[in-house]
């Protein structure tokens, strides 16, 4: 049975359900609840598990939108600035690291002008200023669209690369 957050404002702007928590944003906050054991529902603690939602301390007022990944999350605040937390071994928070982060931390070179943000399974994707496209992470498929295997940093989604598969080149469109 849907269950209603009363503590939210009565217009919710961003849900998004990861693969075990989920977050939300409401009047300009994130508050998110599941499992809690890489810190992905940031409250700067590892815990298991999170049964109602909590407060994330870091962008407070500041929270536009937000997207949850398999045991991580990233969001939106003021500005378009982005920012991730929770597990990172393949990169994904896109600070440059694979240490796991129980707070929010800034994704390097993003801190103006996202619109949208995207947390995968172990990559994460934003649409930057412009209309570029930026991505980090695990790329064993290639779904960082940058052509090499991972990385720990947003990197421009290459434009109109050509692409190999197996060492023959894809079909055009």
């Amino acid at each position: 049975m849907p269950v209603t957050l009363s503590f939210l404002d009565p217009v919710s702007v961003s849900i998004s359900a990861g693969s075990t928590h989920s977050c939300v944003v409401g009047d300009r906050e994130i508050f998110c609840w599941g499992t809690n054991n890489n810190g992905e529902c940031g409250t700067g603690f590892p815990s298991s598990p999170i049964v109602n939602p909590v407060l994330l301390p870091d962008l407070r007022g500041n929270a536009l939108a937000v997207s949850a990944g398999f045991r991580y999350a990233c969001a939106i605040a003021d500005g378009g600035q982005a920012f991730c937390w929770g597990n990172n071994g393949f990169g994904q928070l896109g600070d440059g690291s694979t240490s796991n982060r129980s707070r929010a931390v800034a994704v390097n070179g993003l801190d103006s002008g996202v619109s949208q943000i995207s947390a995968g399974s172990y990559h994460s994707c934003a649409l930057a200023q412009g209309g570029n496209v930026k991505c980090w992470g695990y790329n064993i498929n290639g779904q960082l669209g940058i052509g090499i295997r991972n990385y720990r940093l947003p990197a421009d989604v290459l434009d109109n690369p050509a692409f190999f598969y197996d060492g023959f080149e894809a079909p055009g469109p």
